[in-house]
């Protein structure tokens, strides 16, 4: 951390400073006053992430799986990230249900306000066979489908 900065300095001396870390997991009680102290400039970014999310992977059962796995991952890497150390209503409630659900929502509603193409996300257990998942897996990594082009390279010399 201490060289990190030290390196930005060279671009903006103002970067040498120590930011102060935020702690939110010291007063787990369940108050008007707590909740408020909770809310910060990192909700509307949050939020504003998952909007991001569902723009791009456009399947709200995907998203919201993603949305309560990242938070036991958080839960889990808490001891070695204090700032990943939450109350359990700002883990659950805060981030799961308000801050993702509404960027999840709202993402999914711009989707279909512009009517963009739903992607099919196919499972390879889908596929009864070996050898249906193992051409699944393989089709995986090519084109939907392949646009013939001919150059005419030879065709004049101007070519």
């Amino acid at each position: 951390k201490k060289d990190a900065r030290l390196a930005m300095t060279y671009i903006d001396s103002s970067l040498n400073i120590q930011l102060e870390e935020k702690e939110y997991a010291t007063n787990c009680e369940v108050t008007w006053l707590n909740v408020a102290s909770q809310i910060d400039i990192f909700v509307l970014a949050h939020s504003l992430g998952w909007v991001c999310k569902a723009l791009v992977i456009r399947d709200r059962l995907i998203l919201w799986h993603m949305s309560v796995t990242w938070e036991f991952v958080e839960m889990t890497l808490s001891y070695k990230l204090p700032n990943f150390a939450e109350c359990w209503w700002d883990h659950w409630v805060m981030d799961v249900i308000l801050c993702n659900g509404i960027g999840i929502e709202i993402g999914i509603w711009i989707c279909k306000y512009l009517e963009v193409k739903e992607y099919k996300w196919h499972s390879v257990y889908e596929y009864p066979t070996f050898c249906g998942k193992v051409n699944r897996t393989i089709l995986q990594f090519t084109p939907k489908s392949w646009i013939r082009v001919d150059w005419d390279i030879f065709r004049s010399t101007r070519r």
